[in-house]
């Protein structure tokens, strides 16, 4: 049958979908189903033709098509994933993806893991099979898993990894190779010894996107990615959290979103061993200080750092606003380009006869009609 439902996943892999009806008459007359310690990570409206992907950190994914999910009651405790699919040890879903329709065959997929390996895959391989788990990342390692999973589209240019020591690496997203899913990862980062990845992921390059920092020590540090400067996939990265030789501050988690523009649309949500705080997009603080803005007290273990999208409408509405002022600026760019480089080339090979004539660069720049008036600016021009 052809029709919305609400599809309930939790933490501990327990699935469930119910009536459009059922769920409105439940919510707000009973708690869902759930085994002490578990929580719900995906609560939201499906098509029964629509497709849900489960990754683990095992590095392996599920292709759960909806309809297939069970019909259980709110108040029950749902299906176990392991029921229908084998879970192996200590397995446990890192992240969930729900599809309305099957990408192209173009359309890529990021995965990252813990100990700095990373691939590019086509999102495409993951809808082969449906109603099946099989591979999605090999693990070379005992001790690495998958961290992350990223679905690419055309107005991401970067990748970025941050690890838990505060080293943060931007490159681009071309340097990382298209391998199958049973394929091992290259390194995305070069981490030093103890260190490990906490974040790693595909980025939009929107104007005022950040990066938002969980320290292990209650602090929420706000990063621009557009001031990440850009280097070289398997390098180490800049160091973000200032060196403290007693109880040292690392990052715990991490997120890329946009408060400055999607402000009501989103809420923040920061975890920990005690209740979660949540506050929206617009009431962030700014951050002023090396390692990040206190959000915790110093009584509670910090836990993960994520954000909800709360208004759906307003949300798609600021995110295309930003695509379309990206593409404009990338228009802008382009037919700036040409002419930039015919100058700086004009200017470079005139430069020895500046330098004989004595005459200032600032003095040739002005007869050249370039409009550079500071070292900045010809900083920028040239470099």
């Amino acid at each position: 049958i052809h029709e919305d439902v609400h599809v309930i996943i939790t933490k501990d892999g327990y699935i469930k979908k119910l009536s459009m009806k059922s769920y409105q008459a439940s919510i707000d007359v009973s708690s869902p189903g759930l085994k002490e310690d578990d929580e719900i990570i995906f609560d939201k409206v499906c098509n029964t033709l629509d497709t849900i992907l489960l990754f683990t950190n095992e590095g392996q994914f599920i292709n759960l098509p909806v309809y297939k999910i069970p019909d259980i009651k709110y108040k029950e405790l749902g299906a176990y994933i392991g029921s229908f699919f084998e879970m192996v040890g200590t397995e446990r879903i890192v992240s969930i993806n729900h599809f309305r329709k099957e990408p192209s065959k173009t359309d890529k997929v990021l995965f990252s893991t813990k100990l700095g390996k990373i691939k590019l895959s086509y999102s495409s391989e993951l809808f082969e099979r449906k109603f099946k788990k099989g591979a999605c990342m090999k693990l070379t390692e005992d001790t690495d898993e998958l961290l992350s999973v990223s679905f690419d589209d055309d107005s991401i240019k970067d990748v970025v990894a941050v690890t838990k020591f505060g080293y943060i690496l931007k490159y681009d997203k071309l340097e990382v190779p298209v391998t199958g899913l049973k394929a091992g990862g290259v390194k995305s980062i070069n981490l030093k010894p103890g260190d490990e990845v906490i974040m790693s992921s595909l980025v939009y390059d929107f104007s005022k996107e950040e990066l938002l920092l969980l320290t292990n020590r209650g602090g929420l540090k706000r990063i621009t990615i557009k001031n990440i400067l850009s280097a070289r996939r398997s390098g180490r990265g800049t160091p973000y959290l200032k060196t403290v030789k007693s109880n040292p501050y690392f990052f715990v988690s991490g997120i890329s979103t946009n408060p400055f523009y999607y402000k009501d649309s989103i809420e923040i949500v920061i975890k920990s061993d005690s209740d979660d705080l949540k506050f929206l997009g617009s009431e962030i603080q700014k951050d002023t200080f090396e390692n990040g803005i206190q959000i915790l007290s110093a009584k509670v273990k910090p836990l993960k750092v994520s954000f909800n999208v709360i208004k759906e409408e307003d949300f798609e509405s600021y995110f295309n606003s930003l695509k379309k002022e990206q593409a404009k600026q990338a228009q802008v760019e382009a037919t700036e380009t040409p002419k930039k480089i015919e100058q700086k080339s004009s200017i470079l090979s005139d430069l020895g006869s500046i330098i004989e004539k004595q005459t200032t660069i600032y003095d040739y720049l002005d007869e050249n009609d370039t409009d550079i008036d500071s070292d900045d600016d010809l900083k920028d021009f040239l470099f």
